[in-house]
């Protein structure tokens, strides 16, 4: 039979409850200038291992349903240790023309970004014990199209020496190659273990947003 989860209920651990870290990475930006308005940039975007990690203990629940096709429950106490993680790569062809007396420039072109996530959950029974439960969820994006953007000063104060603040805005359109699988571990049971994975493709959008200082 298709069983259909109940969303309607009232989530007791949301992503906002996660507390991510910082992760330093790669910023690449070559600019071509074909002549004084026109030139082509490259740029490549790698951040690597973003984290987050949290405890989670059900205390106001006597249990928890957690798949209506076969329903397991938690018992109030267990303690949930749940571990996010992300990469993200993007890679920019774009055109560019600079406007308004070379002090703003416009921006047209390609882009890909590669965005994967992990969330793996292990359930105990109390902090002292083994895990009895593990989980694991991912998801691999692949996002192809069409980006437009503008760059230009925020700030800029010219006296000793000279010292500018510059803002940009990105905007694109694109074709997402999204695939997800998971997967369901009893170390008490092999029998129970499950896993399953999925693919699909839709359309996605995404906006970048930027400060830096000269």
């Amino acid at each position: 039979p298709i069983v259909v989860p109940d969303v309607g209920r009232i989530p007791r651990f949301t992503s906002s409850e996660f507390d991510f870290d910082s992760q330093s990475g790669i910023d690449a930006l070559i600019s071509l200038n074909c002549d004084c308005q026109y030139g082509v940039d490259f740029r490549y975007l790698w951040v690597n291992d973003f984290t987050a990690s949290e405890r989670f203990i059900p205390l106001d629940d006597p249990q928890i349903e957690t798949n209506p096709r076969t329903p397991m429950v938690f018992d109030t106490g267990d303690l949930f240790l749940l571990d996010y993680r992300s990469e993200m790569q993007s890679v920019e062809i774009l055109g560019h023309r600079l406007l308004g007396c070379g002090s703003v420039k416009a921006t047209a072109g390609f882009r890909y970004i590669k965005l994967d996530e992990s969330l793996g959950i292990d359930t105990l029974e109390d902090p002292d014990s083994e895990v009895f439960e593990q989980y694991g969820f991912a998801a691999q994006n692949d996002l192809y199209g069409f980006q437009i953007g503008l760059e230009g000063p925020l700030y800029n104060k010219c006296r000793s020496g000279c010292f500018r603040i510059d803002g940009f805005s990105k905007l694109g359109l694109y074709g997402n190659s999204a695939r997800g699988s998971a997967f369901f571990e009893d170390p008490g049971d092999a029998l129970l273990d499950s896993s399953g994975s999925g693919s699909t493709n839709h359309t996605s959008f995404a906006m970048e947003l930027g400060v830096f200082a000269n």
